[in-house]
C-alpha cells in the first residue's frame, strides 16, 4: 500500500458588497493547516490615470493657447489628483492568514506599500463579529480580542474594505473550521 501526501486545497471566490455598496472580492484558500482570506476592492486605477493624463494634456493645450492662467492650470491639476486619490482609496487589498500552530498574519496592501502584523495564537483570546457605530451607522466588524500583559486589546479586521455582515459570516465560519 502506497501512501500519498496530497495537500488539501480549497479555493473559494465570491463577490460581496461593502457598507458603501461597492463590490469587493473574497478569496478563501485552504492548504492543510493554513487558511488564507483575502478581500480586494475593485480597481479602476487605469481609468483614473487616463482621466488625469487627459486633464493635464487638455489643460496644457489651453495654457499654451492662453485660454487659462498658470494658477488656474495648477488648481485644475491639483483637483484632478485629489479626486483620483480619493476615488481610488488608499487600501487596495486586505488579507488574513491563519497558520494553525502559529497565529494570524494580517496584511494590508496600500496603493504604495504594505503593512503586516503577526498575532500569535497564545495571545488570541477570542475572535468574533462585533457590532459598532461608525459614521452614524451600525456596522459589523470581524474582531480579534487579544490578551496581553497590560490589558485586553480589540483588533478590528478588514477596516479598509468594510465588508457587510454576510461576507463577515462566511469568513468567521471558515476561521472556526480552521481553529476547531
Amino acid at each position: 500500500m502506497v501512501e500519498t501526501n496530497q495537500i488539501k486545497k480549497c479555493n473559494y471566490q465570491r463577490k460581496y458588497m461593502n457598507i458603501y455598496g461597492q463590490i469587493i472580492h473574497l478569496t478563501l484558500t485552504r492548504k492543510d493547516n493554513v487558511l488564507g482570506v483575502t478581500l480586494a476592492k475593485n480597481s479602476n486605477i487605469r481609468l483614473h490615470f487616463i482621466i488625469l493624463i487627459l486633464t493635464i494634456v487638455l489643460n496644457s493645450i489651453s495654457f499654451k493657447l492662453n485660454f487659462i492662467s498658470s494658477t488656474t492650470f495648477s488648481v485644475i491639476v491639483l483637483i484632478a489628483v485629489l479626486y483620483i486619490y480619493i476615488r481610488s482609496g488608499s487600501i487596495r487589498e486586505e488579507s488574513l492568514i491563519a497558520i494553525e500552530p502559529l497565529g494570524y498574519q494580517l496584511n494590508t496592501k496600500y496603493i504604495i506599500g504594505q503593512k503586516s502584523t503577526f498575532i500569535p495564537f497564545e495571545n488570541v483570546e477570542n475572535i468574533f463579529i462585533n457590532e459598532v457605530i461608525f459614521k452614524q451607522k451600525i456596522i459589523y466588524l470581524l474582531t480579534i480580542l487579544t490578551k496581553g500583559s497590560n490589558s485586553d486589546m480589540l483588533i478590528p479586521l478588514f477596516m479598509g474594505c468594510m465588508p457587510r455582515i454576510d461576507c463577515l459570516e462566511s469568513i468567521y465560519k471558515e476561521l472556526l473550521k480552521n481553529n476547531g
